[in-house]
């Protein structure tokens, strides 16, 4: 059985970040969005903040010119992360904004909570980076820290020192969450990019990695430390990963160690960054440079980890799939708590500095796939003759054709479970009860979707899928098609009877051959602009569209009331605007209802203007007045 962590289990419920509204669990047990800030003349207490670049700031990013009126509250943060820890007092927390910060800070041996996961945004991409601007330790814990320090979500980088690059533990005992330490440099034979002396501190989901270190030391050093590493990954640096010395020894667990540890859970794999960071020329940033030269310049990379289940790309902003799944996923303590991990996940928290975080990379299970939907698991059992398929079976799915007949007990409605089924190729669900189709996102290999007949509002999902040639989404609710913008191989796009008003993102693609804009509310651009540039973008292309259209709507009212809006009179809209009459009868009198071309008794009255029309509000004596 695998042994847990005794010294964490009382640590570890409170180092994974949730959603925001849960407010017992780290890092937001101290940072409550509505805590305002208590100050005398030199300390502050509760929740302090900086910005780099807030909108007060006369000097956006630049700390030499500050906000007059700087006092850390959430109007006026300061714009120095050691501005606010040296103004803070015991059991403040600190919240820094996404940005870079140049600067080293010493943490002073205060019990304050220093943390990048925004309480109001807990999925947020970017957290803010430390950069010691060649100067180091970027961090320093050398004024007897204790467990109540904490330091969490940060990327730590830039730091160049003799002893420690990155990070300087000296008789202090920290606690360091979610932390990315990359590309940092030690000089003397002996130094480090984690330094820990005489210290206990506890580094939990933490990636220390792309640092340099001179001579034959190694990237974490503790000389007579009993540290705590736990579901963390120390990789691609370029001396060994961890030495140790003296009597007191740390405690390495469920962690990737470049070159292998003996500890419960320890692997020695590559653990399968999305992209690793590199050393580089100064200027030419394309150009590997070693680490050793002097001005080498570290180039940012991606150490989320690879999943064919999928990882978060922070550029397009969507989930994507790989062709392979990091040894790393679902490899950390079993007895951490998995957080807001996305599904799937494994019930298992990662390892690395994404663990137990909302971009956590998800889970590959060979287990059954949950199919949430009853007809959809049964269209694709019969389409690869498998009962209960697993995620490998999946793999197998590259078509799935079920058109419904209007049958509602053979409806789908949620599609949950075909994100396995990364090798699909054609996906026809016509007439069915469709609403969601986010678990298109990453199946990349799809270049046809034939999704007519059904509810769909969003096509959003789409957005990443460059090998979609073929579209029906006739009679469906959608009012956007940006998503389509920059699918260039699109050759059929089918959006009859749908609410698009814009169709410029169609404008640019030039590989169109068949196009229908009938019965949607095309605004007038399209007609003047955007028709005419898809038309010529793709000589050939049968393109149809109703002819520019306005209606006439004329309103009338009989005596005992009258028409609020739009009023009484002959009006023009455009086609497909949606029209709103409301009728208000005088004292005495009642609404009965409308009548002409349209009969209705709602009040108010929604018209959508598909011809023109004739219109009455019609009104009675009230026989109960």
């Amino acid at each position: 059985m695998r042994q847990c962590l005794p010294v964490l289990l009382s640590l570890l419920a409170c180092f994974v970040p949730v959603r925001a509204g849960s407010p017992t669990r780290f890092p937001y047990s101290h940072l409550d969005a509505a805590n305002d800030i208590q100050a005398n003349s030199t300390t502050l207490t509760g929740v302090i903040h900086v910005d780099d670049d807030a909108p007060d700031d006369p000097g956006p990013r630049n700390v030499e010119v500050s906000d007059p009126q700087e006092n850390g509250t959430r109007e006026h943060p300061f714009d120095r992360i050691q501005e606010a820890i040296e103004a803070a007092v015991d059991r403040a927390s600190i919240f820094v904004r996404a940005g870079t910060y140049r600067e080293t800070i010493d943490l002073l041996g205060k019990r304050i909570t220093l943390t990048g996961f925004d309480p109001n945004d807990p999925g947020a991409a970017a957290w803010p980076v430390i950069d010691g601007g060649g100067a180091g330790p970027v961090v320093s814990f050398t004024h007897s820290e204790d467990a109540n320090c904490v330091l969490s979500g940060f990327v730590i980088t830039g730091g160049r020192d003799q002893t420690a690059g990155a990070i300087l533990c000296s008789a202090g005992s920290p606690t360091i969450a979610n932390c990315l330490v990359v590309g940092n440099r030690a000089t003397h034979p002996k130094g480090a990019a984690v330094y820990c002396m005489d210290s206990d501190p506890t580094f939990v989901n933490c990636t220390i990695s792309g640092n340099h270190v001179s001579g034959e030391s190694a990237t974490m050093r503790f000389i007579n430390s009993r540290a705590v590493v736990a579901n963390s990954i120390v990789w691609g640096n370029t001396s060994a990963a961890i030495l140790t010395s003296g009597d007191r020894r740390p405690l390495i667990r469920y962690s990737a160690v470049a070159g292998g540890w003996q500890g419960p859970g320890c692997i020695d794999a590559d653990p399968l960054f999305a992209r690793a960071g590199y050393w580089a020329v100064p200027g030419q940033l394309d150009v590997m440079a070693g680490p050793d030269i002097p001005d080498a310049v570290w180039v940012a990379g991606d150490y989320r980890l690879r999943s064919r289940m999928g990882r978060y790309d922070p550029k397009p902003g969507k989930w994507v799939p790989d062709q392979e799944t990091s040894p790393c996923i679902d490899a950390g303590d079993p007895c951490s708590p998995v957080g807001p991990e996305p599904s799937p996940n494994g019930g298992l928290v990662n390892m690395g500095v994404y663990g137990g975080t909302t971009k956590a990379s998800k889970s590959w299970s060979d287990g059954p796939v949950h199919f949430p939907d009853a007809n959809l698991k049964a269209a694709v059992e019969q389409e690869l003759w498998i009962p209960d398929p697993t995620p490998t079976d999946m793999l197998g799915l590259t078509q799935l054709v079920r058109p419904n007949s209007y049958i509602r007990e053979n409806a789908v409605m949620n599609l949950a479970g075909l994100e396995y089924a990364v090798n699909l190729q054609e996906l026809n669900l016509r007439y069915h009860n469709i609403r969601d189709i986010s678990a298109l996102a990453g199946l990349r290999n799809l270049h046809t979707v034939l999704l007519l007949g059904n509810y769909i509002s969003d096509i959003s999902p789409l957005a990443g899928l460059s090998n979609l040639r073929t579209l029906d989404f006739e009679q469906n609710e959608i009012t956007s098609i940006a998503a389509l913008a920059r699918l260039s191989n699109l050759e059929s796009i089918g959006l009859h009877r749908n609410f698009v008003s814009d169709v410029s993102p169609l404008s640019n693609l030039t590989c169109l051959r068949w196009v229908d804009l009938r019965a949607i509310p095309m605004n007038q651009d399209a007609y003047s602009t955007y028709l005419p540039r898809i038309q010529a973008n793709n000589p050939g292309v049968t393109l149809l569209y109703d002819a520019f259209f306005t209606g006439r709507l004329v309103v009338s009212s009989t005596a005992g009331g009258s028409v609020i809006r739009p009023g009484v009179g002959a009006f023009t809209y455009g086609f497909y605007e949606e029209v709103v009459l409301e009728a208000r009868a005088d004292p005495g009198f009642e609404f009965v209802g409308w009548s002409g071309s349209y009969s209705a008794t709602e009040n108010p009255l929604s018209l959508t203007m598909d011809q023109d029309y004739e219109l009455r509000a019609n009104f009675q004596s009230d026989p109960n007045p």
